[in-house]
């Protein structure tokens, strides 16, 4: 069995080319039959297969892109379980005023924490989220803003609901960075321009 898959222009056709040993004979009417009953079922598990490899490599290309990003942005699922850092974000929590506490997000004081926990909760579960400001010790703040996240519209998480929580480093000059994802994460004008 050989299928060829040409690309014309934005379409896509499909060529399934069946081979038979020399030594079973010929194809026979019978044989016709079966292939034009099967050849439906071939055609649909190709355009399957298709479909899933492109929205893989969407997905590929979006978590590299947000990896990339300049400003610091982790995905976490309802319960606040950390699925995805992006490099920014790494280099926040390998400066301390944030960091992971048993693959959950905390901050250095208690308080800090509870209240960033409660964002993520309130994002997850009623759609709300909110910004709060981590203090760090001689140096400006850390501005962390927190948005629901769907995984309908986010195909980076698997999880049904959870929170993309942007930090902003204050000592950092403010970039115009999030644009290109405000569409892909559903941010209103009013969330993407408190993100930057």
């Amino acid at each position: 069995l050989l299928v060829s898959i040409a690309y014309i222009g934005s379409a896509t056709a499909e060529v399934i080319t069946m081979w038979r040993p020399e030594r079973l004979g010929a194809w026979q009417a019978s044989h016709m039959d079966m292939l034009a009953k099967l050849t439906p079922h071939l055609s649909r598990a190709i355009q399957l297969n298709l479909r899933v490899g492109e929205e893989q490599r969407a997905h590929h290309l979006a978590g590299e892109a947000l990896y990339r990003l300049n400003c610091g942005v982790v995905l976490v699922s309802e319960q606040g379980w950390v699925k995805f850092v992006n490099k920014a974000a790494e280099a926040v929590l390998a400066d301390g005023a944030l960091r992971l506490d048993q693959r959950r997000l905390a901050a250095a004081t208690a308080s800090e924490t509870t209240a960033l926990r409660r964002l993520v909760a309130s994002a997850a579960r009623d759609g709300d989220g909110g910004s709060l400001v981590i203090f760090r010790k001689a140096r400006p703040s850390l501005l962390v803003f927190v948005i629901p996240a769907r995984a309908e519209n986010c195909g980076l998480i698997s999880d049904r609901r959870g929170a993309i929580i942007f930090i902003r480093d204050l000592e950092q000059p403010p970039r115009r960075c999030l644009t290109a994802f405000a569409d892909y994460f559903g941010l209103t004008p009013a969330q993407l321009a408190l993100a930057w």
